[in-house]
Protein backbone atom coordinates (compact mmCIF):
# COMPACT_ATOMS: atom_id res chain seq x y z
CA UNK A 1 0.00 0.00 0.00
CA UNK A 2 3.02 2.62 0.83
CA UNK A 3 4.61 1.84 -2.48
CA UNK A 4 1.31 2.71 -4.33
CA UNK A 5 0.80 5.49 -2.73
CA UNK A 6 4.45 7.01 -3.09
CA UNK A 7 4.00 5.81 -6.84
CA UNK A 8 1.10 7.82 -7.23
CA UNK A 9 2.28 11.05 -5.19
CA UNK A 10 5.68 10.70 -7.80
CA UNK A 11 2.94 10.81 -10.57
CA UNK A 12 1.39 13.82 -9.49
CA UNK A 13 4.63 15.84 -9.04
CA UNK A 14 5.78 14.54 -12.45
CA UNK A 15 2.58 15.68 -13.94
CA UNK A 16 2.35 19.57 -11.90
CA UNK A 17 6.27 20.24 -13.76
CA UNK A 18 5.16 18.58 -16.96
CA UNK A 19 1.93 21.28 -17.02
CA UNK A 20 3.87 24.29 -16.22
CA UNK A 21 7.32 23.56 -18.17
CA UNK A 22 6.49 26.60 -20.28
CA UNK A 23 6.50 29.15 -17.46
CA UNK A 24 10.48 29.49 -17.20
CA UNK A 25 10.85 30.27 -20.80
CA UNK A 26 8.24 32.50 -21.13
CA UNK A 27 9.58 34.48 -18.23
CA UNK A 28 12.74 34.60 -19.82
CA UNK A 29 11.59 35.81 -23.08
CA UNK A 30 9.49 38.54 -21.58
CA UNK A 31 12.52 39.85 -19.64
CA UNK A 32 14.39 40.06 -22.63
CA UNK A 33 11.63 41.62 -24.52
CA UNK A 34 11.65 44.09 -22.11
CA UNK A 35 15.62 44.94 -22.37
CA UNK A 36 15.22 45.33 -26.21
CA UNK A 37 12.28 47.66 -25.58
CA UNK A 38 13.79 49.97 -23.14
CA UNK A 39 17.41 49.55 -24.73
CA UNK A 40 16.59 49.68 -27.88
CA UNK A 41 13.02 49.54 -29.26
CA UNK A 42 11.18 52.43 -27.48
CA UNK A 43 13.68 54.83 -29.32
CA UNK A 44 13.10 53.55 -32.30
CA UNK A 45 9.67 54.28 -32.18
CA UNK A 46 10.01 57.93 -30.66
CA UNK A 47 12.15 58.71 -33.77
CA UNK A 48 10.03 57.43 -35.88
CA UNK A 49 7.22 59.19 -34.36
CA UNK A 50 9.24 62.35 -34.99
CA UNK A 51 9.01 62.53 -38.19
CA UNK A 52 5.85 63.82 -38.05
CA UNK A 53 5.55 65.27 -34.80
CA UNK A 54 3.69 68.63 -35.14
CA UNK A 55 1.65 70.32 -37.38
CA UNK A 56 2.27 73.64 -38.62
CA UNK A 57 0.08 76.53 -40.04
CA UNK A 58 1.11 79.99 -41.28
CA UNK A 59 -1.16 82.39 -39.11
CA UNK A 60 -3.11 85.56 -39.98
CA UNK A 61 -3.72 87.58 -37.08
CA UNK A 62 -6.03 90.47 -38.17
CA UNK A 63 -7.06 93.17 -35.47
CA UNK A 64 -10.41 91.32 -34.60
CA UNK A 65 -8.32 88.67 -33.04
CA UNK A 66 -9.72 85.59 -35.29
CA UNK A 67 -6.73 83.40 -36.26
CA UNK A 68 -6.67 81.79 -40.13
CA UNK A 69 -4.47 78.79 -40.38
CA UNK A 70 -3.06 78.72 -43.95
CA UNK A 71 -0.61 76.13 -45.57
CA UNK A 72 0.22 78.67 -48.29
CA UNK A 73 1.13 82.34 -47.95
CA UNK A 74 1.37 84.86 -51.14
CA UNK A 75 4.57 88.24 -49.98
CA UNK A 76 6.03 90.65 -52.30
CA UNK A 77 9.28 90.42 -53.39
CA UNK A 78 12.10 92.77 -51.75
CA UNK A 79 10.03 93.39 -48.77
CA UNK A 80 10.68 93.28 -45.01
CA UNK A 81 6.88 90.84 -44.59
CA UNK A 82 5.71 89.50 -41.01
CA UNK A 83 5.44 85.37 -40.69
CA UNK A 84 3.21 84.58 -37.96
CA UNK A 85 3.56 80.73 -37.37
CA UNK A 86 1.33 78.33 -35.32
CA UNK A 87 2.43 75.12 -33.99
CA UNK A 88 0.49 72.37 -32.66
CA UNK A 89 2.21 68.97 -31.49
CA UNK A 90 0.71 65.85 -32.09
CA UNK A 91 2.44 64.14 -29.13
CA UNK A 92 4.31 65.74 -25.97
CA UNK A 93 8.20 66.12 -25.82
CA UNK A 94 10.65 68.33 -24.68
CA UNK A 95 11.97 71.19 -27.17
CA UNK A 96 15.91 72.29 -27.08
CA UNK A 97 15.65 74.37 -30.25
CA UNK A 98 13.41 75.62 -33.24
CA UNK A 99 14.54 76.03 -36.17
CA UNK A 100 13.06 78.36 -38.85
CA UNK A 101 13.21 79.05 -42.67
CA UNK A 102 13.11 78.70 -46.03
CA UNK A 103 14.24 76.06 -48.50
CA UNK A 104 15.74 77.14 -52.19
CA UNK A 105 18.32 78.80 -53.83
CA UNK A 106 20.49 80.82 -51.18
CA UNK A 107 20.62 83.89 -52.84
CA UNK A 108 17.17 84.27 -54.01
CA UNK A 109 14.98 82.67 -51.09
CA UNK A 110 13.64 84.66 -48.13
CA UNK A 111 16.04 85.12 -44.82
CA UNK A 112 14.48 85.59 -41.50
CA UNK A 113 15.68 88.55 -39.95
CA UNK A 114 14.54 88.74 -36.32
CA UNK A 115 11.18 87.66 -33.97
CA UNK A 116 8.04 89.32 -33.78
CA UNK A 117 5.87 87.83 -31.99
CA UNK A 118 2.54 89.02 -32.82
CA UNK A 119 0.59 86.84 -30.56
CA UNK A 120 2.44 88.56 -27.84
CA UNK A 121 0.70 92.15 -27.26
CA UNK A 122 3.43 93.18 -24.43
CA UNK A 123 6.87 91.55 -22.97
CA UNK A 124 10.26 91.09 -23.78
CA UNK A 125 9.69 88.41 -26.09
CA UNK A 126 7.62 90.06 -28.83
CA UNK A 127 10.76 91.54 -30.48
CA UNK A 128 13.94 89.62 -30.07
CA UNK A 129 16.85 89.04 -32.42
CA UNK A 130 20.77 87.46 -32.36
CA UNK A 131 21.69 90.83 -31.52
CA UNK A 132 19.31 91.35 -28.13
CA UNK A 133 19.41 87.50 -27.39
CA UNK A 134 21.93 85.12 -26.96
CA UNK A 135 20.15 82.14 -27.68
CA UNK A 136 19.35 83.30 -31.16
CA UNK A 137 21.28 83.35 -34.31
CA UNK A 138 20.94 82.63 -37.86
CA UNK A 139 22.93 79.87 -39.54
CA UNK A 140 25.07 80.34 -42.88
CA UNK A 141 21.75 78.85 -44.67
CA UNK A 142 19.89 81.67 -43.35
CA UNK A 143 18.10 79.40 -41.17
CA UNK A 144 16.83 81.20 -37.71
CA UNK A 145 17.40 79.21 -34.58
CA UNK A 146 15.74 79.81 -31.22
CA UNK A 147 17.56 77.54 -28.25
CA UNK A 148 15.52 77.06 -24.86
CA UNK A 149 13.34 74.22 -23.76
CA UNK A 150 9.86 73.69 -23.76
CA UNK A 151 7.80 70.85 -23.15
CA UNK A 152 5.48 70.65 -25.61
CA UNK A 153 2.10 69.13 -25.09
CA UNK A 154 -0.82 67.94 -27.32
CA UNK A 155 -3.16 69.94 -28.19
CA UNK A 156 -1.95 72.82 -27.33
CA UNK A 157 -1.06 75.59 -29.72
CA UNK A 158 2.39 77.86 -29.75
CA UNK A 159 2.97 81.20 -31.41
CA UNK A 160 5.67 81.92 -33.63
CA UNK A 161 6.30 85.21 -35.57
CA UNK A 162 9.22 86.59 -38.14
CA UNK A 163 10.32 89.30 -39.84
CA UNK A 164 11.38 88.20 -43.37
CA UNK A 165 13.73 89.55 -45.71
CA UNK A 166 11.71 88.62 -49.41
CA UNK A 167 14.05 88.83 -52.26
CA UNK A 168 13.47 87.10 -56.00
CA UNK A 169 10.12 85.61 -57.02
CA UNK A 170 9.27 82.21 -56.61
CA UNK A 171 7.83 79.31 -53.96
CA UNK A 172 9.72 78.37 -51.10
CA UNK A 173 9.16 75.89 -49.08
CA UNK A 174 8.78 76.38 -44.93
CA UNK A 175 11.72 74.39 -42.94
CA UNK A 176 10.44 74.25 -39.47
CA UNK A 177 12.58 71.68 -37.12
CA UNK A 178 12.27 71.42 -33.57
CA UNK A 179 15.24 69.67 -32.06
CA UNK A 180 14.75 66.87 -28.64
CA UNK A 181 16.29 64.94 -27.13
CA UNK A 182 15.75 61.71 -29.65
CA UNK A 183 16.45 63.83 -32.55
CA UNK A 184 14.84 66.09 -34.86
CA UNK A 185 10.94 66.63 -35.02
CA UNK A 186 9.62 67.68 -38.15
CA UNK A 187 5.93 69.13 -39.32
CA UNK A 188 3.57 66.97 -40.87
CA UNK A 189 2.04 70.12 -42.45
CA UNK A 190 3.84 71.03 -45.78
CA UNK A 191 3.71 75.00 -45.99
CA UNK A 192 4.61 77.29 -48.64
CA UNK A 193 5.47 81.09 -48.92
CA UNK A 194 4.79 82.51 -52.27
CA UNK A 195 6.68 85.69 -53.14
CA UNK A 196 5.49 87.46 -56.28
CA UNK A 197 5.17 90.80 -57.57
CA UNK A 198 1.23 91.06 -57.02
CA UNK A 199 0.44 90.39 -53.57
CA UNK A 200 -2.60 88.00 -53.06
CA UNK A 201 -4.24 86.34 -49.67
CA UNK A 202 -3.20 83.08 -48.68
CA UNK A 203 -4.73 79.88 -49.93
CA UNK A 204 -6.03 76.62 -48.44
CA UNK A 205 -7.25 77.28 -45.12
CA UNK A 206 -7.14 74.67 -42.03
CA UNK A 207 -9.35 74.10 -39.27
Amino acid sequence: MLCCRSSLLGAMAMTSAEKYWWLSPSLAAAAACLVIWFNWGQHRVRKWRLRNAFDAFLAVVPEKGEEGRLTTLAVPPHSEVEIQLRIRPRFQFRQNLFMFGFDGNERKKPRPLRVFNKFIKEGSRREQSPATNDGHHIDYGDYYHIVGERECTSPTFYAYGFIVQTREPGEYPVRIEINTGFGEAKTKTRLTLIVETRRTSGQNPQS
